[in-house]
């Protein structure tokens, strides 16, 4: 996201004000609009990489907390993708790792990016809320099509690019237990139990 922000940005800015003053200088109409379809394919790749930075560093993660974050990707997978998410969030909960925060965060993000490609529904739930004085869970829910996880290796999982393995590693690696319980046409429930920070 930074070198999103800090270097391509700043590089394709350059490109349009470089292209503003050939514009000024050329008298001739055609080089004139390519250099209009030039600076609109800048403008373009601008808006690509200022989504792709919210995208990848959500300020609302790190200004507002990870509830309140998970309420916003609730919204934007809405806007974005007409996935309905509903949404239980323990609004007292303040998760202090930010480096677990943003992990819990982009794991609910692949999670409903899996449910989009492969679940056969548009809606979901998210919840996370407090275990206990050690524990918080997230959860990622649907009613879709389910699938049989006793049948997942590492190569199913790079074949449907569902990911949950190499999910099941990272929330090991932190600490914490991630459970997958599906069946084929009951739906998917998997849940990330990481502890709190000390």
């Amino acid at each position: 996201a930074h070198v999103l922000h800090d270097d391509l940005q700043q590089v394709l800015v350059a490109a349009k004000f470089q292209i503003s003053a050939l514009r000024k200088r050329s008298m001739n109409h055609d080089i004139g609009k390519r250099l209009d379809v030039i600076d609109e394919h800048l403008n373009e790749s601008l808006d690509v990489s200022r989504t792709m930075t919210a995208e990848l560093y959500p300020t609302v993660l790190y200004e507002a907390g990870l509830g309140p974050a998970l309420d916003h990707l609730a919204r934007q997978m809405k806007a974005k993708h007409g996935l309905n998410v509903d949404t239980d969030i323990d609004d007292g909960l303040e998760y202090g790792d930010r480096d677990v925060a943003y992990f819990l965060f982009q794991s609910v993000r692949e999670l409903l990016f899996n449910i989009i490609k492969h679940a056969g529904t548009m809606s979901a739930f998210v919840g996370l809320e407090r275990l206990d004085d050690r524990d918080v869970e997230v959860v990622v829910s649907d009613c879709g099509i389910g699938f049989d996880p006793s049948g997942m290796t590492s190569s199913s999982d790079i074949q449907t690019g569902l990911g949950l393995l190499w999910l099941q590693e990272r929330t090991e690696y932190i600490g914490g237990r991630l459970t997958i319980d599906s069946a084929p046409g009951q739906g998917t429930r998997v849940s990330l139990v990481v502890p709190l920070p000390k």
